[in-house]
């Protein structure tokens, strides 16, 4: 998607109740800084092309997109909101997500997951068994034998390897 439609987009969200996602910004109070609001030319300056494989991402989920240095940003002290982000990262800065604190840490389920190298669904599963945050991120998985199919027959695997 070319920057354009990128900023078009942005500001259709936050301020046509006709989009469809409006529900989600725009109904929410999320807004675009008067600067970015006004002139695609002040967001191209700000934000640059549009680096491939990129989407708009705006830091802090409750708050708008925002350049922080306009005059509206400064009186209103609003910081720089906005980043292009992978889909990935995307995915996992949204308030969907649910975030876990463990000593001090705070992660959205799915980086625990990764970090600790869990199965996807795993901290979950554990969570709704009524597991304590502790327990369903710590409890590493159990190595299960499991069997292989190959032509219609079951085998079991060499040393615990697939």
């Amino acid at each position: 998607m070319p920057v354009y439609r990128v900023w078009n987009t942005m500001r259709s969200r936050c301020y046509n109740r006709n989009s469809k996602s409006y529900a989600d910004y725009g109904a929410r109070g999320i807004l675009v800084c008067k600067a970015w609001r006004e002139s695609y030319g002040n967001f191209i300056t700000d934000m640059g092309d549009r680096p491939g494989g990129m989407t708009i991402d705006r830091i802090d989920n409750e708050c708008g997109y925002t350049c922080g240095h306009c005059v509206e940003c400064r009186s209103e002290n609003w910081p720089s909101n906005v980043q292009w982000a992978t889909r990935r990262a995307q995915a996992r800065n949204t308030r969907r997500n649910r975030l876990l604190t463990l000593d001090g840490t705070t992660k959205t389920v799915a980086e625990w997951t990764e970090l600790r190298g869990l199965g996807k669904g795993t901290i979950h599963d554990r969570l709704e068994r009524g597991w304590s945050i502790e327990q369903s991120i710590d409890t590493p998985m159990k190595r299960e034998q499991r069997y292989l199919m190959k032509k219609g027959s079951t085998r079991r695997p060499k040393n615990g390897k697939d």
